[in-house]
């Protein structure tokens, strides 16, 4: 019975084990992040980052004690070895059982059963996340259309078809960090990182299947700077049927944000992706000046005549009253300033000029606004977004150096070419949680023998390149939703309960609802989930 102890690890509470190291994630899903999350924007803390440092909390007294009531035994974390109050070492394990009805269809669509282990190694200087979750899963018809056109499963990877038509899947994680000196802190592994304030991240987002990576935080007065570098596959190219199969590609990324006052935050970034392959196929490695610690970018891909793929933005998040944050975000991945002014003039209703849209202006924006203790009511969260994405945003003429992962978007996972509209509302209690999430989106699609800036994973350009068979986009007259009109609404709700508490073993029933308006096959597709899980975990992946 000890020994069963050992692995009762609840998911929900993550946190109070997380404390011990330097990092964890912060999603607003567990009972400990939800209650708390509006206390990072205490202009101490840097909340466009994640996965969080704990240290941004350090400063609240109120968080720290609220952990310290936890003892080990009270929260259900047992360590398998401990030495005094410097090394704690725990473990846990994480099944999950869910199937799904098709409303429209009247058959079960969804059969999913996973299980998984976690471990955490912590020290006072550093700590050791690592997890692997395993499972198979007979996915929504939406996912499995997507699995047929791009041979992956959103957020899983690359999943082989068994015999019985479900897919097989394994999803792992894993995280050192240490603090090298007083203000430096690196870590390596293998995982996802979002940069932002909102529900959706233009600059890196973390719906994707997990990826090497190298990052370095360094802490100055006011200022954190993040230099991440992390390793991708292109899986396209080659018409990759693994993960070995495909082609390397690096991203640099210099995110350097500042609390310029204890309401305002100001962030701004760099990253560039290049292949490490070249034209011939052959192994390449990135150019060493991209990983220099403190660079701009910019300079040195001119200076090297380089046709890397570059992208720069700013990213703000303002607190003018105790539960209210605005945020937004401005991502630019190419600026020719004159045909930007063509744009503002012709925006602005001005007939100076008639070239306008030029497919070469590629930005995305964002703004949005996080209403914490909504109308007074504790724990209630809500979040309201729009996104506006110009067509050909992060794609590249070589599609080894499209701005992807494994054959996902690494921003918006709608790619571009699009306007959206999302929020959700959040209601937490120890044994209930539930969650509204609504999305509408206005977009131009792409088809086979058309490119109107969708797609990213096309090759973009205006005239025709030798040896890759693009199709070649007009100069002028590009506006965002060209192309083929849809419009996507989803809605997605959930209750969540405690069925075990000793064991925190929680049910979920939930809804999703889906209309577009340009796709036949999925018109309207409607779905009830039921769902048995040891522990809420921290994020679900897959559809």
């Amino acid at each position: 019975m000890n020994v069963l102890r050992y692995f009762l690890f609840v998911a929900a509470l993550l946190p109070y084990c997380s404390i011990l190291g330097q990092q964890f994630p912060t999603q607003g899903n567990t009972m400990f992040e939800f209650k708390n999350e509006t206390k990072i924007y205490s202009g101490k803390a840097f909340p466009s980052i994640r996965p969080t440092q704990f240290n941004d909390f350090q400063h609240d007294s109120d968080v720290l004690n609220e952990n310290r009531i936890q003892t080990v035994a009270d929260s259900l974390f047992f360590p398998l070895f401990k030495t005094g109050n410097n090394l704690t070492l725990m473990a846990r394990i994480e099944p999950t059982l869910e199937t799904g009805f098709d409303i429209d269809a009247s058959k079960i669509m969804v059969s999913h059963f996973a299980t998984g282990i976690s471990t955490f190694l912590s020290h006072k200087k550093f700590s050791i996340y690592g997890s692997l979750q395993t499972g198979t899963m007979n996915p929504l018809s939406l996912a499995n259309h997507y699995t047929d056109s791009f041979s992956i499963l959103p957020g899983l990877g690359m999943i082989p078809k068994t015999e019985s038509q479900s897919y097989f899947y394994y999803l792992p994680e894993l995280r050192f960090n240490a603090d090298i000196i007083r203000g430096l802190n690196a870590e390596a592994g293998f995982g996802t990182h979002f940069f932002g304030n909102g529900k959706r991240s233009l600059i890196l987002s973390d719906e994707q299947y997990p990826y090497p990576y190298f990052k370095l935080t360094t802490d100055i007065w006011k200022f954190r700077y993040v230099n991440l570098f992390s390793w991708h596959r292109d899986i396209q190219s080659t018409e990759a049927e693994t993960w070995s199969d495909g082609l390397s590609k690096f991203n640099a990324l210099h995110y350097l944000s500042w609390n310029a006052t204890p309401k305002l935050n100001i962030s701004i970034f760099e990253a560039i992706v290049c292949p490490l392959y070249d034209s011939l196929m052959q192994r390449q490695f990135a150019e060493y000046n991209y990983f220099l610690p403190v660079v701009m970018y910019r300079p040195v891909d001119y200076a090297l005549g380089s046709p890397d793929n570059m992208l720069a933005g700013l990213n703000i998040h303002y607190k003018p009253f105790k539960n209210h944050v605005f945020y937004g975000q401005i991502v630019f991945d190419e600026l020719f300033m004159s045909e930007f002014r063509a744009d503002i003039l012709h925006l602005l209703g001005s007939d100076e000029t008639d070239q306008y849209g030029a497919w070469v202006n590629k930005q995305s924006y964002q703004v949005g606004w996080r209403y914490y203790t909504m109308f007074g009511i504790e724990n209630l969260h809500g979040l309201l977004e729009f996104n506006a994405i110009r067509p050909y945003m992060y794609s590249h003429r070589d599609i080894k150096q499209n701005y992807t992962h494994l054959n996902q978007p690494l921003a918006h996972p709608y790619g571009a070419n699009l306007y959206e509209l999302t929020g959700n509302l959040r209601y937490g209690t120890p044994d209930w949680f539930f969650l509204l999430d609504v999305s509408y989106i206005k977009i131009g699609l792409d088809s086979t023998d058309s490119h109107f800036g969708q797609n990213i994973f096309k090759p973009t350009f205006d005239s025709n390149i030798s040896g890759l068979n693009n199709i070649p986009v007009q100069y002028y007259g590009n506006y965002i939703g060209q192309g083929i009109p849809d419009k996507i609404l989803s809605v997605y709700c959930s209750v969540s309960r405690v069925l075990l508490r000793k064991y925190n073993i929680w049910g979920q029933a939930a809804l999703t609802y889906r209309h577009s308006s340009a796709n036949l096959l999925f018109k309207n597709a409607s779905y009830v989930h039921l769902s048995v899980q040891w522990g809420m975990g921290s994020r679900r992946k897959g559809w």
